[in-house]
């Protein structure tokens, strides 16, 4: 809950204000000493002198270009300032120095993000967490989700039947490697999920390691997605897969729990709601029950 400093007041460092709104940023700093001691959308620009005097009040996320990133990031070690950078400028999103998520990524809260994670215009629900090494994009994940290390997405198709050559440049015009045969596509390379992302992870999912995900598929809510699984289709609520290609396992519950689990959307419910019936979440059938005699 320290004071958010963003350093850079360029166009990345006003971007970013408005994605986290004025009231959640304290100040602005810059290593342009012309630029000290003026104001951006109400919030002064701070020298680095400044920062160090404030040292135990504050974190500093770089709002820069990746070409100044390196060279800001020196120099606030430099000053002593090290253990005040985030890779993040949210309050409630912890991220592992080592973690990295683009600014067209949004987090709802209560986020974690471990050691080599990198995610591009991804949607990461209420508190779900990512473990090492996963990458993503375009990807949304729903709340209360569990997903493991070492998680790809693999992206782009190539025919299987029918066209003699299995190379892009006999189907795509998309820039290759090589020139292009054909005037227009003839083969839809990348595919998307209804709602237009690459792979979508609902809510309350747990996704194992190594899981590699084929682009287009969705993941229903309750889903555990067991280790090393290839997963190439949609999965089906509160299933348990494996395998590669995945296979249905079994169900983690019987039809009328899952029905009722369906209903519920539980990760929809307020936080007081969850606060209040946590205590039955061990047993699905003592769950079922609560509801039923409130909705009497």
């Amino acid at each position: 809950m320290r004071k958010l400093i963003l350093y850079g007041s360029g166009e990345i460092g006003r971007k970013w204000i408005e994605r986290l709104g004025s009231e959640n940023v304290y100040a602005f700093a810059d290593s342009d000493k012309k630029k000290i001691g003026k104001s951006i959308q109400g919030k002064k620009i701070v020298s680095v002198e400044e920062l160090i005097q404030m040292k135990n009040e504050i974190s500093i996320y770089i709002s820069t270009s990746d070409t100044y990133k390196k060279e800001i990031c020196q120099k606030l070690i430099e000053e002593g300032l090290n253990e005040n950078i985030v890779n993040l400028p949210y309050k409630d999103v912890y991220v592992n120095q080592d973690a990295n998520a683009d600014m067209e990524t949004i987090f709802e809260g209560r986020n974690a993000l471990a050691r080599g994670v990198r995610l591009r215009n991804c949607r990461i629900g209420y508190a779900s967490y990512i473990a090492s090494n996963t990458i993503l994009k375009d990807t949304k994940i729903g709340k209360y989700s569990s997903i493991g290390p070492n998680i790809r997405i693999i992206c782009g198709q190539h025919p299987t039947k029918d066209f003699v050559s299995t190379h892009p440049m006999f189907y795509s015009i998309q820039s290759q490697i090589a020139k292009t045969y054909v005037t227009s596509n003839l083969f839809d390379e990348y595919r998307y999920t209804e709602n237009g992302f690459v792979a979508e992870i609902g809510n309350d999912v747990w996704v194992g390691d190594g899981v590699t995900i084929m682009e287009g598929v969705s993941i229903a809510d309750g889903t555990i997605v067991a280790a090393r699984t290839n997963l190439v289709k949609d999965t089906e609520p509160y299933s348990i897969v494996g395998g590669n290609p995945a296979k249905l396992i079994r169900y983690r519950f019987n039809e009328e729990e899952i029905n009722f689990l369906k209903r519920l959307k539980w990760w929809d419910k307020s936080k007081t709601w969850i606060a209040k019936h946590a205590e039955y979440f061990s047993n699905v059938k003592e769950l079922m029950l609560k509801v039923q005699k409130e909705e009497v």
